[in-house]
């Protein structure tokens, strides 16, 4: 099953999707990611974003949030398409 027919889209509360793509892996821990040291998380994937923290699922030093592809991310790569990667911190993961 791809991850994009799985999932459910609700704007008002993103952190459902978090909840759907945690249910679809089987494993994994749910991380609200926050900055460390910048206002706020910055740009996403070259998009201008007003967002404070956002939630993500890591399962095997892999990111999987609803924007990203349904194998996830590693963690460095996720990091990096951030505009303040260096404050983005999943506390030890």
């Amino acid at each position: 099953m791809e991850w994009g027919s799985a999932r459910t889209t609700t704007a008002y509360n993103p952190t459902v999707n978090d909840i759907d793509i945690l249910e679809w892996l089987g494993t994994g821990q749910t991380v609200t990611v926050r900055p460390t040291s910048t206002p706020g998380l910055g740009g996403y994937r070259g998009a201008g974003t007003l967002w404070d923290e956002h939630t993500v699922v890591v399962a095997d030093g892999r990111v999987f949030d609803v924007y990203g592809p349904a194998d996830g991310v590693p963690i460095d790569d996720w990091k990096a398409l951030w505009d303040y990667p260096e404050a983005i911190n999943f506390g030890g993961l």
